[in-house]
């Protein structure tokens, strides 16, 4: 990966997208086509995504790439940083097998110090958006992707950009469950490892796997209502790829873990999970994280909220019975004792 030439024209502002909040939390998804149904949910299969190294191409194979992707690549002496997004932005098409192993050599070639973080996300994201459309290079690519998620020393932007793309090379697998089966297994190391971040990012996606949204809620009386909630009190549950029951102790470990900093990601992930599933069985851990003073508030509310979606009677007198003096979490009560029988 050659280093800038030329500083970026333009400001970038990348953000990572890890869905934190329960109520009237929104997922940010790059450009993508709605997911065609799901099949029949099945568990996670543990197979893996073998490690991949990509070689850089020869210089004869190199000159066999069209001239405007040599360019964004950097191939080509004049050409600013700007500009190469630009390119990459405007290429279309089917690549050559030539031009899918450059991409895939770029995505696995470090960040250089002189490097801008922000150019160098917005470029990791535009190669992914090319190798996306490229069936044949999916295989591949999905395993270039789970090197890129599990790499500690990759910047945690590109990390998350690398998950956003396995989940929608997953959607476009369908004929090819081989894929499928590995790129859940690296959602579940990710959902299982050390890393309390890169923890609630793979929950979250192999949550989202496949998923089909149900009706759309109404608002009462000209209200808002949490997510799933509609106008009648009931909870519109979406199907998903993965059932309850795979997701269920991942989300259980993740609530039963001690509370610090580094815990809120997961903790809030865990709740929207709770609160989309339904998952009553987690009821008794989320009551034990409302009454912890040791718990954030932000996750305390959430909690308070993750009850009101789930909308069982037995957590009414719990809720009314908790100290609201701390005004932020008395306005969480109130809101979900609104659906409360």
């Amino acid at each position: 990966m050659s280093t800038l030439s030329h500083s970026t024209s333009r400001n970038w502002k990348v953000g990572t997208g890890i869905g934190l909040l329960v109520v009237g939390a929104a997922v940010v998804v790059m450009r993508n086509t709605p997911p065609a149904a799901p099949p029949a949910p099945a568990p996670v299969v543990q197979a893996t995504l073998d490690p991949i190294v990509v070689p850089a191409l020869p210089l004869d194979k190199e000159m066999q790439i069209r001239p405007d992707l040599r360019e964004a690549l950097g191939k080509v002496a004049g050409i600013t940083a700007q500009q190469r997004l630009d390119l990459l932005e405007a290429v279309r098409g089917t690549l050559s097998p030539v031009e899918c192993e450059a991409l895939l050599h770029e995505l696995l070639e470090p960040r250089h110090p002189a490097v801008p973080e922000g150019w160098f996300s917005v470029y990791v994201q535009n190669i992914g958006l090319i190798l996306r459309d490229q069936p044949a290079a999916r295989e591949r690519y999905s395993r270039v992707l789970a090197v890129l998620a599990k790499d500690p020393s990759r910047d945690a932007v590109v990390r998350d950009y690398a998950v956003q793309h396995l989940r929608q090379v997953w959607d476009r697998a369908a004929e090819t469950p081989d894929i499928r089966q590995s790129i859940e297994s690296t959602f579940h190391d990710l959902a299982t490892g050390q890393e309390p971040a890169l923890a609630a990012t793979g929950l979250l996606s192999l949550h989202l796997l496949g998923t089909v949204q149900g009706a759309g809620a109404v608002p009462v009386n000209g209200g808002s209502l949490p997510p799933g909630m509609s106008a009648q009190g009931t909870l519109e549950k979406p199907t998903y790829h993965l059932p309850d029951s795979t997701l269920q102790p991942m989300v259980d470990a993740i609530l039963k873990a001690p509370p610090s900093a580094a815990a809120i990601a997961p903790r809030m992930t865990a709740l929207r999970i709770v609160s989309d599933r339904k998952l009553a069985e987690s009821r008794p851990l989320i009551r034990s994280l409302i009454e912890s003073g040791a718990e954030h508030t932000l996750e305390r509310m959430a909690a308070i909220g993750t009850l009101g979606i789930l909308k069982k009677p037995a957590d009414r007198p719990f809720l009314q019975s908790l100290d609201c003096r701390d005004l932020l979490i008395g306005r969480a009560v109130k809101a979900a004792l609104v659906y409360l029988p």
